[in-house]
């Protein structure tokens, strides 16, 4: 695999989906927070034969007490990318290292998209002033999947 630091990536957003939109109201009576706390992961998978990335944003909405989950929401992004190989080294066929500048990219991109999707869906709610804040993927703490060997 070349340098893949130095290729710029060939990509397109190919699909937007809602996998899942979760409101808890709150008790009668109970007034809806001023202050809105989000925990967001993102799961990067690849389609190596059909050259996507698909990356899964689930954010869980929480107010000031950091404890209830007011309310939930999951939203995918399909990239197709051109130059597949050159950005994306496969290490085995359940493992994929993608670049980390494209990756970051694919990322910021990704929560964009989910903070306008979130604000689609959750207009006329007690969530609608959960606006997702602007996230500096750079910033973010990565887990690399653990493979386990079966005997």
């Amino acid at each position: 695999m070349p340098d893949a630091n130095n290729v710029a990536a060939q990509f397109q957003l190919r699909a937007i989906e809602l996998h899942e939109v979760i409101i808890n109201k709150p008790a009668p009576g109970t007034t809806p927070p001023a202050r809105f706390n989000f925990d967001l992961t993102i799961e990067s998978n690849v389609d190596a034969p059909q050259k996507l990335v698909i990356n899964s944003i689930k954010v869980n909405i929480k107010g000031d007490n950091l404890e209830v989950v007011l309310g939930s929401i999951t939203c995918a992004t399909i990239f197709s990318v051109a130059n597949f190989e050159e950005v994306i080294n496969m290490k085995s066929e359940t493992l994929a290292e993608i670049n980390e500048s494209f990756g970051e990219a694919l990322n910021s991109i990704s929560i964009s998209t989910t903070r306008g999707v979130m604000f689609a869906e959750l207009k006329g709610t007690f969530l609608h002033n959960a606006f997702l804040p602007i996230i500096d993927v750079k910033g973010m703490q990565k887990q690399v999947p653990k493979q386990t060997a079966t005997t």
